[in-house]
């Protein structure tokens, strides 16, 4: 979409500069054919990177259960 309107280059500058702040470049942005396609991509990557850290939060908790089980069948023992 072209930036037209004064409202609309001071959302892109906006976003732009959030972008920067969160560690990436203009050759970043300009890599993509579009902003929002960048967005999409960070919430995509977003959504992967939960995903994984619930599956790794989730062997975590399993260790740690069957390990108080362990401890719990020792003690009995």
């Amino acid at each position: 979409m072209p930036v037209t309107t004064r409202k609309q280059r001071d959302a892109y500058a906006d976003v732009r500069e959030s972008l920067e702040n969160e560690g990436y470049t203009s050759g970043d942005m300009m890599a993509q054919t579009d902003i929002r396609e960048a967005l999409l991509l960070m919430a995509a990557e977003g959504e992967r990177l939960t995903a994984f850290a619930q599956d790794l939060a989730a062997r975590l908790d399993e260790a740690d259960e069957e390990a108080a089980l362990d401890a719990e069948d020792s003690s009995h023992g």
